[in-house]
């Protein structure tokens, strides 16, 4: 596993050994060195503050209007602030890694909440724990995710079998805002129905699929002829997003806790946390042998 705790804990590549093998087998596809600062795509970045899109970068928060900083052509501000700052390394070693970021000083993002991420590394599978805590004196909104690309050898993305296992999707406009729907996805003509294992195919993707609750853990999963990723959340996960990017080569599935607009509306994931208060939240990633 390679994480850059200076470019904001991405996890750049991953190979992990399924039980019962000591090959080891590379699972996402990661930026190229020459993508490392511009990060094109957001390939294996956390997500925080928020995730997904905020439009304008603009959003009202007990009764104040907050302005982020752009971060895309059309004024948007996307999957938080520190996709590209540097962590505090808590802990490092060769199978875990403890990292720390604090806010408070942030354009647009005045609160001080911090998160705290653990990486547990093991051969057949890594776990991420998040906690986030508000340190401040006022109530702030938070969001968090994580924005893996998938990918297995020997198998292009379009034939990839996908299993999610939600009975529904967050209905979105042309421009990707919600509309404050939620789809089952037997509707749709069955497009985004992933309860059964089906080829990816050469459709494109950018939806969310409500996850709740994820308390109790719920598990996605990605296989070839030979392999099988479990991508598994718990806790205050709210949504799986899948999107195919242009390029074809792999396919993002991301555990996130809210999905675009969602500081402007209480009904796409928003989380507001009081003073002192925490929530935490963990990905369980796993490579078996189909």
């Amino acid at each position: 596993m390679t994480v850059y705790p200076e470019l904001g804990g991405m996890v750049r590549s991953l190979a992990l050994a399924p039980a019962g093998s000591e090959t080891a087998v590379p699972i996402l596809a990661g930026d190229r060195e020459e993508e490392l600062r511009e990060n094109p795509w957001f390939r294996g970045r956390i997500l925080f503050p928020f995730c997904d899109r905020i439009p304008g970068g603009i959003y009202r928060f007990e009764g104040r209007e907050y302005r982020l900083p752009p971060n895309q052509e059309d004024g948007s501000a996307i999957h938080g602030l520190i996709y590209d700052r540097p962590s505090a390394v808590r802990e490092l070693h060769a199978d875990r890694l403890r990292l720390r970021w604090r806010l408070g000083e942030d354009p647009g993002y005045p609160f001080q909440v911090e998160l705290e991420l653990h990486y547990q590394l093991a051969d057949s599978g890594l776990t991420m724990d998040y906690r986030i805590t508000n340190r401040g004196a006022a109530s702030a909104p938070v969001g968090f995710g994580w924005h893996p690309y998938f990918t297995l050898p020997g198998t292009t993305s379009d034939e990839l079998l996908l299993t999610i296992p939600c009975t529904s999707f967050v209905e979105v406009e042309e421009d990707l805002t919600p509309t404050g729907r939620m789809l089952t996805v037997s509707e749709a003509a069955g497009r985004y129905d992933f309860r059964t294992p089906r080829a990816l195919g050469p459709e494109e993707y950018d939806i969310a699929f409500p996850a709740d609750p994820a308390e109790k853990g719920l598990t996605a999963t990605i296989s070839s002829a030979q392999h099988r990723i479990d991508l598994s959340i718990y806790g205050s996960f709210r949504y799986y997003q899948l999107f195919t990017p242009p390029d074809r080569e792999s396919v993002a599935l991301e555990p996130i806790s809210n999905v675009t607009d969602a500081f402007n509306r209480s009904d796409m994931g928003m989380r507001i946390l009081a003073p002192g208060e925490s929530l935490s939240a963990r990905v369980e990633l796993a490579l078996g042998l189909e």
